[in-house]
């Protein structure tokens, strides 16, 4: 309050943290806590900050906006003998206008001192906005990387299966002298294919899952873990199987009978 400012009081207001830490479960208000050698009365409590990862950020210089005591500047520069103020944070009606707030307080100190300093602002808006580009960024990469084993695995399996027809010519040969159609062969390679690939995202999932759970349990976070995405990587999956399958299954189906039963 003004009054704790012009009269330089020993009060203070804490962080949740501090609270927990210093109080437990009691009420902290009247009571007194020490830094240093001097002696300050609680007389508020900060609301709970959850920024997620930004928590960590603070709002100064990787502080945690949870754990901290707020003392009044008259009573600390009276203590520490000093005018110096380090920094100054407010707090902005909204996130929008952050910026301009920050922009409106430098002006208004700039004139007030004449020039004499130059002063810096940051806003949590611009913490979002730069962890927003670096997980876009990550995203793209990831999204990249991706596609690339995508690729890969999509060769491989296509490989795989054009050897396994070539392996298989003379079975083809015979499933066709016994009646079977071009469509029960590409159908037979597809299948095979699809098996091989969503085999492969099973796989894959089933250790992401497992990673994800970790983290989740370490970090305490309620959900990581989109379903939506696990059935997302399994069709993903399915459809590498098709796609990397049709060539090799066009192929075994166009195979002549009378040449596949006489191939060695």
């Amino acid at each position: 309050m003004q009054e704790d400012v012009e009269f330089k009081r020993e009060v203070c207001v804490i962080g949740v943290k501090v609270k927990d830490k210093l109080f437990g479960a009691e009420d902290p208000l009247s009571k007194e806590i020490q830094i240093g050698k001097d002696r300050y009365t609680v007389i508020g409590v900060l609301k709970r900050k959850d920024r997620d990862f930004l928590a960590s950020i603070g709002s100064i210089g990787g502080e945690d906006a949870n754990d901290r005591v707020i003392v009044p500047i008259s009573t600390y520069q009276h203590k520490h003998n000093t005018e110096m103020v380090g920094h100054i944070q407010a707090e902005a009606v909204a996130v929008s206008s952050a910026k301009a707030a920050a922009q409106e307080i430098k002006e208004i100190l700039s004139r007030r001192h004449r020039g004499q300093y130059i002063y810096e602002s940051q806003t949590l808006q611009q913490y979002i906005e730069t962890a927003n580009t670096i997980i876009m960024i990550v995203s793209w990469i990831g999204g990249i990387a991706a596609a690339v084993s995508l690729v890969v695995g999509g060769i491989g399996i296509m490989n795989i299966m054009t050897i396994s027809v070539v392996e298989r010519t003379r079975e083809i040969g015979i499933r066709k002298a016994l009646g079977a159609r071009k469509s029960d062969i590409r159908l037979q390679f597809l299948s095979e294919s699809v098996f091989i690939s969503l085999s492969g995202g099973v796989i894959g999932t089933g250790v992401g899952i497992t990673l994800i759970s970790i983290i989740q349990v370490l970090s305490h976070k309620p959900r990581l873990l989109a379903p939506e995405y696990v059935a997302v990587a399994l069709i993903v999956s399915i459809l590498t199987g098709i796609f990397s399958g049709i060539y090799p299954a066009l192929r075994a189906a166009s195979l002549n009978p009378v040449e596949a039963l006489r191939y060695e």
